[in-house]
Parts: C-alpha cells; sequence; structure tokens
C-alpha cells in the first residue's frame, strides 16, 4: 500500500500533531509513459506542516491518471505515483493540522478549496474536462462584446470539505447508487488490469483494493 499527502484544507476533525518518522511503503510506480506500473518499495517523508499522511485502503482509476501516464501532448514527467481518488485513515498529522486525528476515516482529493464569482452577463459558455492533446478553441472576439464569459471548471467546481460530506449522507441514505458506477474491482498487485479496462473502454470506474 502507499501513502498519501494531502493539504489540511480536506480535513474533517481536530487533533494535534504527533513527530513521526519517515517509512517504507509499497507503491505503483510509472517509469515510462504508457509502459506497466511497477509495484516496489519507496521511501514516505512524514508529514510536513499543514499535511497530513494517509493509509490508503481503496482507490480508483480515473481517465486523468490514463492522460498523464500515457503522457501525450504533454512534457513526460516520471517517474511519477498516480492517483487522487481514493479513501484511506490517517495516519500521521504535520505540525499545525487542527481538523484531523489519527485514525480518521478520509477521502482525500486534489482539488482546492476555493471560492470563483462569475460575472454576470448574457451568457456563461464553460468548458468541461481535460481536453484532447491536439484540441484547440477559437471564436471571434465580438463574441464577448455583450458580457459574455467564457471560463473553464474543475471537478465542477467542486467544493471538497463543504460538499462531499452531503454527497457521502445522500450515499449512506441510498439517495445516490454509487455502486451502479463499478464495473471492475482488482488486488493492488493487479493494478495495471485497471488501466487495461479503461484503455478497452470496458470500465466505468475500478476500485483498487490497497490491502491484500
Amino acid at each position: 500500500m502507499f501513502f498519501v499527502s494531502v493539504p489540511e484544507r480536506n480535513c474533517l476533525k481536530k487533533c494535534r500533531a504527533r513527530p513521526v518518522k519517515s517509512s517504507k511503503r509499497k507503491a505503483a510506480v510509472s517509469w515510462e509513459a504508457g509502459k506497466p506500473l511497477v509495484i516496489e518499495e519507496v521511501d514516505v517523508a512524514p508529514p510536513q506542516v499543514m499535511e497530513v499522511r494517509i493509509k490508503i485502503l481503496f482507490t480508483s482509476l480515473c481517465h486523468t491518471d490514463v492522460y498523464f501516464w500515457e503522457a501525450k501532448g504533454q512534457k513526460p514527467m516520471f517517474p511519477r505515483i498516480f492517483g487522487h481518488e481514493a479513501a484511506g485513515i490517517v495516519e500521521s498529522v504535520g505540525e499545525g493540522v487542527t481538523d484531523l486525528a489519527p485514525g480518521d476515516h478520509v477521502l482525500p482529493v486534489f482539488t482546492a478549496f476555493f471560492w470563483v464569482p462569475i460575472s454576470q452577463g448574457w451568457g456563461v459558455a464553460v468548458l468541461v474536462g481535460v481536453p484532447h492533446k491536439d484540441a484547440i478553441f477559437k471564436t471571434h472576439p465580438v463574441n464577448f462584446l455583450c458580457e459574455r464569459t467564457l471560463k473553464g471548471t474543475f471537478y465542477g467546481h467542486f467544493k471538497p470539505k463543504s460538499d462531499l460530506p452531503g454527497v457521502v449522507e445522500k450515499y449512506m441514505n441510498k439517495e445516490i447508487e454509487v455502486e451502479k458506477l463499478i464495473t471492475h474491482e482488482v488486488s493492488f498487485s493487479d493494478i495495471n488490469k485497471a488501466f487495461d479496462y479503461m484503455l478497452q473502454g470496458d470500465s466505468l470506474r475500478c476500485i483498487i483494493r490497497m490491502v491484500e
């Protein structure tokens, strides 16, 4: 299993920082674009100021992971460890963290928690999703004369700290049927199968069990 440090802004409970040491953990490392991930031991540093270290129990593969793994139309950055959708338990916390304690169950995400004002006008066009490497957007400047707005969106402007608890509550109340979106489940040692399923178009979401 591997550990992930996430900003304190995604935390939910109060705690005091405890000194911890670095340790070795297993991770699925990508050494080259488009090549199978290699499971090996990596050194995991203790959480720094305003960080927490999480023991990941389950994770999932996203098209964003595949996008950066293939490294098409972008500057390759390897080696690297992918992953940004997960569920786990806080293992340790860094200095200054006041909203989490070891043992807390968390859903780490990498989106920032902030507000973005939307200009009032005659219309708002929103660019959604990760574009194709060769995609080009063109429009004439006259389209903005009537105070139209063009903007992008990251995770649908989802605000983890305020929005995620509500999603979890809806799931617990059976208002959201998440299970219908999970098409596959694999063990950590078979993580490359998750990439195969997505590349073949067979998977909506594949759950990866970190503890075998």
